[in-house]
């Protein structure tokens, strides 16, 4: 019942998604107006480089180099190890691998450098997904789990729950769907916990995934959000 719920969640996030983006991006610029220490700014920046990265990878950079530029204060040296990372996502995203993975390691690097515990966690589950990405799947493992240890050491509980996340996947390609499934469902727990219902529905269909791989269609059904699948 509690994943049918879900199926229904995610039906309406997919409505309320674009116009959802909208909104945030103008308020945001709206706020931009209002601001006027650097702090302010950059947080801002920060928010903007982000949600625009789901609609625009070329104003997600824009902002991304405005929050760099703005965090020249060394209070502010967590912000700018953020907007590094922000412009290797946005390359990402637009597909220009080699400079998205120049950017992650130049996040790592930095973050090392200043001590920044969830930066260094956020570059290795980037420099991960790259590896996914070109299908170099010992080295994505490597980077999730250095960056699972981590987060497990600082106790970044969301950042534990994404990185057991990104190893699920690794294990499928790998023809693993157990170890997959029993990676899916301790981050699906750790979402629950902490009541991340987006986590929550994304953890779900790809649960729901795995199982259709493994030619277990009946179980899949309770997890697959087909309503969704059709919209996208």
């Amino acid at each position: 019942m509690r994943y049918f719920l879900l199926h229904i969640f995610m039906f309406i996030s997919v409505l309320a998604s674009a116009s959802g983006l909208e909104h945030s991006i103008d308020s945001l610029k709206k706020e931009l107006t209002k601001k006027s220490s650097n702090l302010s700014k950059v947080k801002i920046y920060l928010d903007l480089a982000s949600t625009f990265r789901k609609v625009s990878p070329d104003s997600s950079l824009k902002y991304a180099d405005l929050a760099y530029d703005a965090a020249n204060d060394n209070t502010l040296k967590n912000f700018r190890a953020d907007a590094i990372l922000l412009k290797g996502i946005a390359f990402y995203t637009k597909g220009e691998l080699n400079a998205s993975k120049m950017f992650f390691l130049k996040a790592l690097e930095y973050s090392v450098a200043i001590k920044y515990a969830k930066g260094i966690v956020k570059s290795y589950n980037s420099i991960g997904n790259y590896y996914f990405k070109i299908a170099q799947y010992d080295s994505s493992l490597a980077n999730y789990d250095k960056a699972l240890n981590i987060a497990r050491q600082q106790k970044l509980d969301e950042d534990i729950s994404k990185a057991i996340g990104n190893m699920a996947p690794v294990y499928a390609k790998k023809g693993d769907y157990n170890k997959a499934l029993e990676l899916y469902t301790e981050a699906l727990d750790l979402a629950d916990k902490k009541s991340d219902m987006e986590q929550v529905a994304l953890l779900v269909e790809k649960i729901g995934n795995v199982f259709n791989d493994k030619g277990e269609y009946a179980p899949s059904l309770l997890y697959t959000p087909t309503v969704h699948d059709v919209l996208c």
